[in-house]
């Protein structure tokens, strides 16, 4: 194989990888309402899933100590394809009115209902 054929596969391969690579989801802003902080937890490391996103950590207001959290949705992963490039991260959350329930919006679309005094997730109608 001569040099020139050789640099132009590493160039593709060099391009295939980079490409395959996502950008670092959007912070999506904490919520405080009442005696509590609702956080979303982008990272595996820190939410304690085995996922990247998909997680809200709810913290107490005045300790910031993490009071529960829990996971809005499962991304099953194709272990064929690179992960990152699989993960869904959570963009918008919402409190409403009455602060029993938060809404949860993924990069694909999808809404969830968070009742936040029985700790259940629903998918959003």
């Amino acid at each position: 194989m001569n040099k020139k054929t050789l640099f132009t596969i590493m160039l593709l391969m060099i391009a295939s990888i980079s490409y395959a690579k996502r950008p670092a989801p959007k912070e999506v802003s904490a919520i405080i309402h009442g005696n509590y902080v609702y956080v979303v937890t982008h990272w595996a490391h820190d939410n304690g899933t085995d996922q990247n996103g998909g997680y809200i950590g709810v913290l107490d207001a005045k300790t910031g100590v993490k009071d529960w959290g829990i996971q809005i949705y499962k991304t099953e992963y194709d272990p064929n394809i690179e992960k990152d490039i699989q993960d869904v991260f959570i963009t918008n959350t919402e409190i409403n009115f009455f602060g029993t329930s938060l809404k949860v919006t993924d990069e694909l679309g999808r809404k969830f209902n968070v009742d936040l005094i029985n700790k259940t997730v629903s998918k959003a109608k």
